[in-house]
């Protein structure tokens, strides 16, 4: 059985000569350059990269300063105001060796300047306390030996600073506390061992800080330029790429124009063809029906049968040539198209009369089936009237015995998209899956020894349907038939 016609998909498409072909071999300059899966990604990722480095090697150096400013601000609340107040200590304990000297001799004076020294020396004591803790916990330790020691030894420099002892008294209490003032001046000395300690690991923490600001700067630095490099890469390559895919578009341009040429050249011999042609065939058929007329003179019978046949085959000849004049309309984007308010139930009965006859002389049973609630739609007519007037035609000529279903909004299909649809079904033999992809095509006959035809029915039926804003699609099986389907817009 031989169909002729449209696309295999409701989607509509360009028009044939819009197509444009691009010769595989065409596609080297693209070879060896297509992105991988994660190809278009990475100079996203480099570029994010070398952005997140910089913004690191600027904020780093902040944080770095901000850490050793915190680490040197501690450390002078702390080490080395605890460092300042020692050596204090240490120039009062002299001082207060030399006034108890003088304190016999000098009066009352040296004793208010040993009160004073003293005075000094607890305000001293008292600040090392409350500083110890934020030192450490010996530290905290040693300022409390040395506040023991303090007290013990201060007895006697007391008890001869306010006269309860005489020099003699005091130089005998002296040798009595020594140890005491060994242990206080020992006691003093281990807390400086502590703070330059504890100061010691924090100058290392600075140091350490340094030492990773440097690392992460040198680091991130590395990783930067290697960064860039790599967005120079993918640039260098988005660049090659650009170049191949516009000489590929180029290309592809340069063959569409061709193509349309071609198409165009065969367009206008197709009308200057058929045009010439319609004239003698036209003349011929004309003297034909005058000898059938018997103008030219009587003729017998099996002479009039002979004319008849002779003028059957000029009307079909034809007939297709207004198809290939038609066809080449549509290829051209000169078809007209007149839209107008369209029930298309009374398009597909109109349609479907004009070859009840036809059908009824092969014994087949034409129906025309239409659902109570289609809606009046914007289309042409003519047109719609003319691409079903195909489709029955052929559904008719390619069936043996069964029938011809014409049904009206009965199609329920989730590609139709809103479509309204009208099908054609027939009976007929079906058209095997391997032979469908051949549908559709200029001159392509499935079965060139069956009916008369060229093959363009069905293709020139599928342009229409696009022209007017629909679809042609198709689903058959050997042996059960096939089913065509006009989808039209709703609006």
């Amino acid at each position: 059985m031989a169909r002729n016609g449209p696309l295999p998909s409701a989607d509509t498409g360009p028009s044939p000569s819009a197509r444009a072909s691009v010769d595989p071999g065409k596609g080297d300059d693209l070879a060896g350059i297509q992105p991988a899966g994660w190809a278009p990604h990475a100079p996203v990722a480099a570029s994010a990269f070398v952005i997140l480095a910089l913004l690191a090697l600027a904020v780093t150096p902040v944080l770095m300063t901000w850490r050793l400013d915190a680490l040197h601000a501690d450390g002078d609340a702390t080490t080395s105001r605890a460092h300042r107040l020692t050596d204090s200590l240490k120039t009062l304990f002299v001082a207060e060796i030399i006034l108890l000297h003088e304190i016999p001799g000098g009066g009352a004076r040296s004793a208010d300047d040993y009160r004073e020294v003293r005075a000094s020396q607890d305000r001293i004591i008292t600040d090392l306390r409350a500083l110890a803790p934020r030192i450490s916990t010996i530290s905290t330790d040693r300022v409390d030996a040395l506040a023991r020691f303090w007290a013990r030894w201060r007895t006697v420099p007391d008890a001869l600073a306010t006269g309860r002892l005489s020099g003699e008294q005091a130089t005998r209490e002296m040798s009595r506390i020594l140890a005491d003032h060994d242990s206080m001046f020992a006691a003093e000395q281990q807390l400086d061992a502590d703070i330059e300690r504890v100061g010691a690991g924090r100058r290392a923490q600075g140091d350490n800080v340094l030492k990773v600001q440097r690392w992460l700067s040198s680091a991130l630095g590395l990783l930067a330029v290697i960064a860039a490099m790599v967005v120079a890469w993918f640039a260098q390559r988005e660049q090659r790429l650009t170049r191949a895919l516009g000489r590929t578009i180029a290309t592809s341009e340069q063959r569409r124009m061709d193509l349309e040429t071609i198409t165009e050249s065969k367009n206008r011999l197709m009308r200057g063809f058929s045009h010439d042609v319609k004239n003698p065939i036209g003349a011929a058929d004309g003297y034909l029906q005058l000898l059938a007329d018997g103008v030219l003179g009587p003729i017998v019978e099996t002479q009039r049968t002979s004319i008849d046949r002779a003028r059957r085959s000029l009307r079909a000849a034809l007939h297709l040539i207004g198809d290939l004049l038609e066809l080449a309309k549509v290829e051209t984007g000169r078809i007209g198209i007149e839209l107008e308010p369209t029930d298309v139930r009374v398009v597909a009965r109109e349609a479907g009369d004009l070859y009840r006859a036809q059908a009824e002389a092969k014994g087949l049973v034409l129906h025309i089936e239409t659902s109570v609630d289609v809606p009046t739609i914007l289309s042409d007519p003519r047109r719609v009237r003319q691409v079903l007037g195909n489709l029955i035609s052929n559904a008719v000529k390619y069936t043996a015995t069964g029938e011809v279903v014409v049904r009206v909004g009965a199609e329920d299909d989730p590609e139709s998209r809103g479509r309204l649809s009208i099908s054609v079904a027939d009976t007929g033999l079906g058209i095997a899956k391997d032979k469908q992809r051949l549908l559709f095509q200029e001159f392509v006959r499935l079965d060139p020894t069956g009916e008369p035809g060229v093959g363009i029915g069905l293709a020139m039926s599928a342009r229409i349907a696009e022209a007017i804003g629909g679809a042609l699609t198709m689903r058959s099986e050997s042996g059960h038939g096939s089913v065509f389907v006009l989808w039209l817009a709703r609006e």
